[in-house]
């Protein structure tokens, strides 16, 4: 039972605000609460106001309430005993209910990664592109790669064209100061959009390792043979699946934007001295991943 206020103490059968520790013994620790008003320790000898603690019953069947520093001042290494074993069930209960209700809810999780992939394609296809993007075995021509992966390391999406600098401008840069001036310039000439859909940290391994493959195991688990360190693991799991989903939403909606069109075109400007491998970026693109261009 979950205990809101004090009442909820206050009106257990067989509960008394006034529990002398010399004359009875721990039996078990019941319940714990943590409450947004004080109230006193139920110990004769005690009574600390405090906001957290514990239901515990005697041999005798009595029960009442205390915080955590006066069972351990009254009862000594008994109350820590069964603190420890109550803390510890307490856990297992929790991770259970919370496993069990998401098992219960999964399908909304998966009509959100349904929505998803109708809105931007699958998404085991789009990791594949980013891969396409960043590995140099996946096929991208090198040129392009090694700009791109440049900029995705310098967090730049900033396409330059490099040019020789005019007579004045060289003799401007000596005649201020600046040593051994390089004759070139780098002048900004278009933007890569949702350059962070390659970035590391939105790979979209995290929706297979983090998500779908932990979802499948998750389905077929029995909850009641799990450990309690294997409570804690997938209580911690669920927990993350959330931010996982939404992740990968962010993630998606980046690629729409990196993958459009106009933004592949953009490749062109990267090594405008060579059309070829711009060409054959198109190719792969069409042939191997569908991408209309």
């Amino acid at each position: 039972m979950k205990i809101n206020d004090w009442q909820d103490i206050f009106t257990m059968n067989n509960y008394t605000d006034s529990l002398d520790p010399t004359k009875e013994k721990l039996k078990r620790v019941i319940n714990k609460y943590t409450l947004p008003t004080t109230g006193k320790c139920g110990l004769s000898n005690c009574g600390t106001a405090h906001n957290n603690g514990y239901i515990v019953e005697t041999d005798t069947g009595k029960l009442t309430n205390v915080g955590h520093i006066c069972g351990k001042n009254h009862f000594g290494v008994s109350f820590q005993t069964l603190e420890k074993s109550f803390n510890r069930e307490y856990r297992d209960r929790q991770a259970k209910e919370k496993i069990a209700s998401f098992k219960s809810n999964s399908s909304q999780y998966l009509e959100k990664v349904i929505a998803i992939e109708n809105t931007y394609g699958k998404i085991g296809h789009i990791h594949k592109l980013q891969q396409f993007f960043t590995h140099a075995s996946k096929g991208c021509p090198s040129s392009i790669l090694e700009i791109i992966k440049l900029m995705v390391k310098n967090r730049n999406p900033t396409i330059y064209k490099t040019t020789k600098l005019s007579k004045e401008e060289y003799e401007t840069l000596k005649t201020s100061g600046v040593k051994a001036p390089s004759r070139y310039k780098e002048i900004p000439i278009g933007t890569v959009d949702s350059l962070a859909f390659l970035y590391n940290e939105n790979n979209l391994r995290v929706y297979a390792e983090d998500f779908k493959n932990p979802l499948d195991e998750l389905l077929n688990l029995n909850v009641s043979s799990l450990s309690s360190s294997q409570l804690d693991r997938w209580s911690k799991k669920v927990g993350e699946f959330d931010r996982i989903i939404n992740q990968t939403h962010e993630i998606m909606i980046d690629s729409k934007i990196f993958l459009d069109r106009r933004n592949i075109l953009k490749f062109r400007k990267l090594i405008p001295d060579d059309d070829t491998q711009f060409i054959y970026l198109i190719k792969i693109l069409k042939d191997q991943f569908d991408i209309k261009i």
